[in-house]
């Protein structure tokens, strides 16, 4: 009996030292060594992101070069439709004058009788009627072959035409598949590393849930110690905050940030979007711009050339990150102040407000 009792109380000294030692404050290496895990994961997901953007870039920009190589497909095929028809109305042409020829032949055929050229000359009654029907016949005889040597040169010439137009149609269709191996490809790319994001989210999410208890117990024993105070030190000094993360409030600026901040996860990204419905990163730029008179391209490429440089210290809200090369960025973002941006990052995710990142370029309107 004795010896169950102590079992008992043994136990249940374990459990309560376990639940003591779980609730105890993190140590400040525990804290740091969360905190590093914490953002080396949300880097991870930053560079992630920044290679999605990449991508869509790079699939935007072949959709451009295969829309383009599909309209010159179109021209070229219309153009072998006109020569096709120029061809049969070139035969036509020949058929027409071979008939044509068949009926001088008859005309000059004597009482019905089946002659030839040779004929019509040996049935000359006279010299001079010898003369006269031999100049008939070379004269005849010229013309129907002058004719017929332009008709099938120029027959020669349209086919020639034909098959250059085919032979650039071909090349075109090589170059539209090759821009649908490379859209295949980058689709592919594009699906690697979504799914290389998604696994690098959940361990950002993860790390971020061990920290926030971490943290969470940091503080509940800060707040413990801070309760033992006597009430001349609560006096004497004040408790202190910890400092979150900045964040622009929707509406807190007016003009362009303003309103871009009301899109802010409300609209989703749109390829070629350039309405409150979706947007893409330089649609949101062009019809925030647009809202306070000023007209944008809608295009990264274009927006660049527009407005004056500003230093990296010297930003203020409504000012254009662009990222990438500064002759052909392949992302813009509004600066928001306080070390903010508001962007419409890519597809599957809407209008958001996320702190600055390494951009090539920034420039006022």
């Amino acid at each position: 009996m004795h010896k169950r009792v102590l079992s008992i109380i043994l136990a249940t000294s374990i459990v309560f030292t376990v639940g003591s030692s779980a609730l105890a404050a993190p140590t400040q290496g525990q804290l740091d060594q969360s905190k590093t895990n914490l953002t080396q994961s949300q880097q991870k997901v930053q560079d992630l992101d920044t290679q999605m953007q990449k991508v869509d870039h790079d699939i935007e920009t072949i959709l451009r070069e295969k829309a383009g190589i599909d309209s010159k497909i179109d021209k070229a095929q219309a153009s072998i439709n006109i020569v096709n028809k120029s061809i049969k109305e070139s035969q036509n042409k020949i058929n027409n004058e071979q008939e044509v020829y068949g009926q001088r032949i008859r005309t000059m055929y004597m009482n019905g009788k089946n002659q030839s050229y040779i004929n019509i000359v040996l049935g000359s009654k006279s010299f001079s009627d010898l003369i006269s029907n031999i100049e008939t016949v070379q004269k005849i005889s010229d013309y129907d072959k002058n004719l017929m040597d332009n008709l099938n040169s120029e027959k020669s010439r349209i086919e020639k035409q034909k098959d250059k137009l085919a032979s650039e149609k071909a090349s075109l269709v090589a170059l539209q598949s090759q821009d649908q191996k490379k859209l295949q490809d980058a689709n592919s790319k594009k699906s690697q590393v979504l799914a290389l994001e998604n696994k690098a989210k959940a361990e950002m999410q993860k790390n971020k849930a061990y920290y926030d208890q971490l943290q969470a117990q940091s503080n509940q024993e800060k707040a413990r110690l801070l309760s033992m105070n006597t009430s001349a030190s609560t006096s004497s000094s004040s408790p202190s905050h910890d400092r979150g993360q900045h964040v622009v409030p929707a509406g807190s600026y007016s003009g362009v940030v303003g309103i871009a901040a009301q899109f802010v996860n409300r609209t989703p990204y749109v390829w070629g979007g350039t309405t409150p419905s979706g947007f893409d990163c330089s649609g949101l730029v062009m019809y925030c711009y647009a809202q306070v008179g000023v007209s944008l391209p809608h295009y990264t490429g274009e927006q660049v050339k527009y407005g004056s440089t500003v230093s990296a210290n010297n930003l203020q809200p409504g000012d254009l990150l662009f990222f990438g090369s500064v002759s052909d960025p392949y992302h813009v973002a509004i600066y928001a102040g306080g070390g903010q941006m508001i962007e419409a990052p890519r597809a599957g995710e809407d209008v958001h407000i996320t702190p600055v990142r390494p951009f090539s370029i920034a420039k006022r309107i």
